[in-house]
């Protein structure tokens, strides 16, 4: 550094300054400085002669041992202000220190005025020119506050002890790296309290391999000031695990493990889980569901196993939760009908047993069989229903298709019988008026009655066609068909039922590929019988829209084509028998087109429904599978 920058700001050099502070030092002197440090420690510094007597001490000292002046104790001995049982450590420090060792030693100062200190001291020789020990420099610190301090944390702590001892509950306690097992921890754990004392032992043995792991998060817990709260496993001295839930509370000065065996609690909820997956797994294979529900309207469910989702589809979750309720789910007209007869029964405490009909998610209508009984209190009272529901739809579906077969095979004997002598009879009548018509002039009276009569053996002749359709067996040709030029070749050969009125046929454009494998003579007829029914119920100006869509039918790809049309519409009534053999609304009709367009497209392993779309009219929807099974 240069001697400019060792310069002060006010130009004042630096070595001045040292000097000058020099200067002031010596004009105190050193004894003055020494003197006034000696006097204003808080410290009580003493020096002894060889023998141990005081030969000068501080203001702190005198206050230590509670004189006034140090004329009082002047070349007394120290040990005298020294409690006896001190004394000797006292008396071998000072001889240590008079042979050049420096050393400390704790002890109780016992003041003139009957007041006792704790005191720790520092000794160290003092040694003249010659290198001769002359005497002893002591330095003593009170310690009266600290000890009280440790002496309360301490009997605090034997407390806490006690009343560890004393708990109900097994708990461990530790101070430091000491540990303590109370009687009902050794009980619980089969350590004794002097088997275990140590925190590593304490790990060791109830963690084993686990030890060191868990010893650091438990230290993590404890640097962090936070309470632990865990379920845990223990190994017991024998060798036995036990499942416990350990609390922990900690603190500076230690912490306390609070355990409870929770082994039997969790065996139980073991068992019970068990049995749970057992009675779901019996539930889940179960035909249908089982539930648990109130006596209400809306039969407000508390319990119903997964099987609903099948049946209704809806989760449990939505059912339970009135999203939908089971009552709102309900087919029209079955809401009182299920409400009286299973109220009817609840009356008279016997079982109930029913088959209804509900509106399934995706909006098809299925068959419900259950059985169920009401559940009562004490007083007779209902608490609840339980029962088990199954989706006997198909069992129905099968019922109607045997019913149907045994219908139509009645018809199918009645029709051989029947066909042979009705054909001739309609060739007959048809031979005759060909012949009967160059008999008579075309604007005779005679004529039109043979004209009359030519119509009415057609009409027999379509009704034997219809019924020969019907009840014979139905052989499938198929191949390739495109199903949008199906329809359009339908809608052509009907040209003359709506070419002189006011029809509009909108036939969506699609990019679904409509082409598939199909009798296209038969689904031909299908869509004739579709057009036919639509140009009939619907007066001027008639509108028809026609979509091609992919859908699905039993998990498998399909098509499905809509036929929408703008008249008045279905009622529920004709819904529910539309698709019944002789069932017509039509003056002249035979009521085998709609039976037989079922037939035709459930031979093709598909559907065919109806329903009332919004804004009026009616819709029938055709699916078709892609593939055939």
């Amino acid at each position: 550094m240069s001697a400019d920058e060792m310069r002060r700001p006010d130009g004042e050099h630096s070595s001045d300054v040292v000097l000058k502070n020099k200067r002031l030092v010596d004009s105190y002197g050193h004894d003055v400085l020494l003197q006034a440090i000696f006097e204003n420690v808080p410290e009580c510094v003493k020096v002894f002669d060889p023998d141990g007597n005081f030969l000068v001490m501080n203001r702190a000292g005198l206050e230590m041992i509670e004189v006034d002046s140090f004329e009082e104790v002047q070349g007394t001995p120290a040990k005298y202000c020294v409690a006896p049982e001190y004394r000797p450590a006292l008396e071998a420090l000072l001889k240590r220190v008079m042979k050049g060792e420096c050393g400390s030693v704790h002890y109780e100062i016992l003041g003139k005025k009957g007041g006792r200190r704790s005191a720790d001291t520092r000794a160290l020789p003092l040694s003249d020119a010659s290198g001769e020990i002359t005497g002893i420099l002591a330095i003593t610190r009170d310690t009266t506050i600290e000890q009280d301090a440790e002496k309360a944390i301490q009997a605090s702590l034997a407390r806490l002890r006690r009343m560890v001892e004393e708990l109900p509950v097994s708990a461990i306690c530790i101070e430091g790296e000491r540990v303590f097992f109370n009687r009902a921890a050794e009980k619980l754990l089969g350590y004794s309290a002097t088997s275990v004392t140590t925190v590593q032992q304490c790990f060791d043995s109830l963690f084993r391999d686990r030890a060191p792991k868990m010893r650091g998060m438990f230290e993590s817990a404890r640097n962090e000031r936070t309470t632990v709260s865990k379920e845990l496993e223990l190994v017991c001295k024998d060798g036995n695990k036990k499942i416990v839930e350990i609390a922990v509370y900690n603190d500076a000065h230690g912490e306390v493990w609070v355990i409870h065996d929770v082994t039997e609690r969790k065996r139980a909820e073991e068992a019970v889980r068990q049995r749970e997956r057992q009675l779901s797994t019996l539930l889940s294979n179960l035909p249908g569901a089982a539930y648990r529900c109130k006596n209400d309207r809306n039969w407000t469910l508390e319990f119903i196993s997964e099987g609903c989702r099948a049946i209704t589809g809806y989760s449990p979750a939505e059912l339970i939760a009135n999203m939908p309720s089971i009552g709102t789910i309900l087919a029209s007209g079955e809401e009182e009908r299920v409400w009286e007869e299973v109220q009817s029964s609840i009356e008279k405490l016997q079982s109930f047993q029913l088959v209804y009909r509900i509106r399934h998610r995706d909006g098809s209508e299925h068959s419900i069989w259950e059985k169920g009984r009401g559940v009562y209190d004490a007083d007779g009272n209902i608490e609840a229903i339980e029962g088990f529901m199954t989706d006997i739809t198909e069992m129905e579906r099968m019922k109607q298709e045997l019913l149907q077969s045994e219908r139509l095979a009645a018809m199918g004997r009645m029709f051989s019988v029947l066909a042979h002598e009705s054909r001739n009879a309609l060739q007959r009548i048809q031979s005759g008026v060909e012949m009967l018509k160059f008999e008579f002039d075309e604007a005779s009276e005679s004529y039109e009655d043979l004209r009359r009569i030519a119509g009415a053996r057609e009409d027999l002749q379509r009704l034997y066609n219809e019924m020969r359709s019907f009840a014979g067996p139905m052989n499938l040709q198929r191949s390739d068909c495109d199903l949008s030029e199906i329809w359009k070749k339908a809608w052509m050969h009907l040209e003359p039922l709506w070419h002189p009125r006011e029809v509009v046929l909108n036939d969506c454009d699609s990019e679904v590929d409509s082409v598939l494998n199909v009798d296209a003579f038969r689904i031909e007829q299908v869509f004739r019988n579709l057009f036919e029914n639509a140009l009939g119920a619907c007066p001027d100006p008639v509108r028809l829209d026609m979509t091609c869509r992919e859908s699905q039918i039993e998990g498998r790809p399909a098509i499905g084509v809509v036929l929408r049309d703008n008249g008045p519409g279905i009622t529920d009534e004709q819904k529910s028998k539309i698709f019944e053999p002789f069932y017509t609304t039509k003056h002249n009709g035979t009521g085998l087109g709609m039976a037989i367009a079922k037939r035709i497209v459930e031979a093709h392993q598909g559907t065919i429904e109806v329903r009332d779309p919004e804004g009026g009219g009616a819709e029938f929807v055709l699916t078709i599978p892609r593939i055939l099974l």
